[in-house]
């Protein structure tokens, strides 16, 4: 999953919860959806959750993300490296919700349900080869990968980790232009250099589908990684 967009999901989470008894917890049943981060919430009468993102041309379901309504909080409980419990209130109005916390406020809207396709940038490495490499010893990677161009032209760019704390550089020798809205595939063979860091830092290999003029923010479409095996 895109870490990006964690927050949002997170907010987005919050939007059953919280407005008194258990015969209140129906005003959130339905679905919704946070059109920022695009992940939709499907609330059950007794104020359980499920939350779904785009991924691969579809909407599935995010794992490790739980909540709950007691009174007027919605507890969301986020658990893949280490808990993470939050806490917010809402305000339905109308056909949406006002969602709450000491540091944002955002509105989620009710929707009929979710759609059956997503249609928002999305990028999948399908293959790469080496997953094992040599310890600073320069390497020709092979990357095949499928996508969704949502919108505007675009260029695949493929990137490694290279510091301690796990950013990663773009590899500029080898790239691939899409200009053709809608689903594709592709490869890239670029050569690099790995480093081997720590435990804390595994080393990754990255695929960016971004956009062709990045300005001084950049900031990808989409993008998606793979670990890579440093063999010392």
């Amino acid at each position: 999953m895109n870490m990006k967009l964690l927050p949002l999901i997170i907010f987005s989470l919050f939007l059953i919860g919280c407005n008194g008894n258990d015969d209140e917890k129906g005003v959130f049943e339905g679905t919704w959806h946070d059109q920022e981060s695009d992940v939709f919430i499907k609330v059950d009468g007794q104020g359980e959750l499920l939350a779904f993102e785009c991924a691969n041309d579809n909407y599935e379901l995010i794992e490790n993300m739980s909540g709950s309504i007691t009174g007027n909080e919605m507890t969301i409980i986020y658990d893949i490296h280490a808990s993470q419990v939050l806490t917010y209130q809402i305000e339905r109005i109308g056909n949406s919700m006002e969602l709450t916390s000491a540091e944002f406020s955002f509105t989620v809207t009710n929707v009929d349900g979710i759609p059956l396709y997503c249609e928002k940038d999305w990028i999948t490495i399908t293959f790469a080869s080496p997953e094992q490499v040599d310890v600073d010893t320069e390497t020709t990677f092979i990357v095949n990968y499928d996508y969704r161009l949502a919108s505007s032209e675009a260029v695949v760019e493929v990137g490694f980790t290279y510091n301690e704390e796990g950013a990663y550089v773009i590899v500029e020798e080898n790239s691939d232009i899409i200009s053709e809205i809608g689903l594709g595939s592709g490869s890239l063979m670029v050569n690099y250099t790995p480093t081997d860091f720590s435990a804390d830092t595994p080393f990754s290999l990255h695929v960016n589908l971004s956009p062709t003029d990045q300005g001084n923010e950049y900031s990808p479409f989409a993008s998606d990684s793979i670990l890579i095996t440093i063999i010392k």
